[in-house]
């Protein structure tokens, strides 16, 4: 049976707002309390966001790798700018996860009144929430945007999960307001933040099975059948291209996120305000591609030896571990064994001890040791 949401019951929207809330909270406080245990941390150096240049530029840009976070390069990362409709990343993923895409809703009216790009919806048609998702981020469809934000619970409530999906994706320096990008003054974010949101996104398969798609065609209505053509030109022609999205306002320039992946990499690139937006990401991504390969720093099968009171044990990570980095960095990681001194009965899958792993001394890994 068809699910069909209805504007005006706002108990479970509001209940869901709550709950959300709660989530963030606890995941905070897990941020500052865990002992840091199969965290992944971003490794500083040449190419990590300490050293790249803060200073006031026109055009910031970063590339990152998504699994890690390693920013590769970048300029301005943290520099406030408009995101314009790349700003539907995060409006997506807010969908994705919180409404079922087999729902439906009916378009209101307010969302037919919205400016810029559209899909031409109209009043009152019955619109399947997985249709307005292809329309959101192939097409941009402002109208789109705001029909989803509606049916969350209105424009309010929608930006506050926004921003809180903002922060459990790492970007602390942005402010949602709006599902769309068109200009306000308080709707901001980073080249940072954007490439951790879209990180964040990625790990959702539905969210890249939409963005990496060239073309969708769906039926409306039992009319004749309709077709969304993505606007991502790098998707038809760069190696590797799997998303992501376009965004432009006079007041934001051109931008574009894009994300691309060769031999299980997966890199995101982000341009702001970048008058050739399409051939500075390809660059930046064909750079890094080059340059960097996704290296196995540890693998569960290592085993290391070590002497505890009068017997040996052997101790092991429980997955493999992967950094992105130059074949020159090989020789810069450093691993530390933590061997916890207290235990009463060493047993086999026993935890034991931590290892960190370093790279040009900054810590990349911190993940538990367990006993063979």
């Amino acid at each position: 049976m068809e699910q069909f949401i209805q504007f005006g019951n706002r108990r479970s929207k509001t209940r869901k707002v709550i709950v959300t809330c709660i989530s963030v909270l606890l995941f905070v406080v897990f941020l500052f309390t865990t002992n840091g245990s199969n965290i992944y941390l971003e490794a500083t150096g040449e190419t990590d966001e300490e050293s790249v240049e803060c200073v006031a530029v026109s055009s910031p840009n970063i590339v990152i790798e998504a699994s890690s976070g390693r920013v590769l390069t970048g300029l301005g990362i943290h520099q406030r700018m408009e995101p314009a409709s790349t700003t539907k990343i995060l409006t997506a993923i807010v969908v994705l996860e919180n409404m079922s895409v087999e729902d439906y809703v009916i378009v209101p009216k307010e969302a037919t009144l919205t400016e810029g790009s559209s899909i031409y919806l109209k009043a009152g048609e019955k619109w399947k929430i997985k249709d307005l998702l292809y329309g959101l981020m192939l097409r941009s469809g402002n109208d789109a945007a705001v029909t989803l934000a509606l049916a969350l619970g209105g424009i309010e409530k929608f930006a506050l999960l926004m921003n809180m999906t903002a922060i459990k994706a790492g970007a602390y320096n942005s402010n949602f307001v709006n599902p769309h990008g068109l200009h306000d003054d308080n709707h901001y974010t980073t080249a940072y933040d954007l490439a951790k949101i879209t990180a964040y996104a990625y790990r959702n398969e539905e969210f890249v099975k939409i963005v990496s798609t060239e073309k969708y065609a769906y039926d409306y209505l039992n009319e004749e059948r309709r077709v969304f053509t993505n606007k991502n030109k790098l998707l038809f022609v760069f190696d590797g291209a799997n998303g992501v999205k376009t965004g432009f306002t006079q007041k934001s320039g051109r931008c574009l996120v894009f994300g691309a992946k060769r031999k299980d990499m997966q890199l995101i690139s982000v341009v702001l305000n970048e008058p050739d937006m399409w051939q500075k990401s390809a660059s930046l991504m064909e750079t890094c591609f080059s340059e960097y390969q996704l290296r196995r720093v540890l693998s569960k099968d290592d085993i290391k030896e070590i002497d505890y009171g009068d017997k040996t044990i052997s101790v092991h990570v429980k997955n493999d571990l992967y950094y992105p980095m130059k074949e020159n960095e090989i020789d810069n990681l450093k691993y530390e064994y933590t061997i916890k001194s207290n235990v009463k009965k060493v047993t086999s899958r026993l935890e034991i001890g931590s290892i960190s792993i370093k790279l040009a001394n900054h810590l990349i890994f911190f993940e538990k040791l367990y006993i063979m």
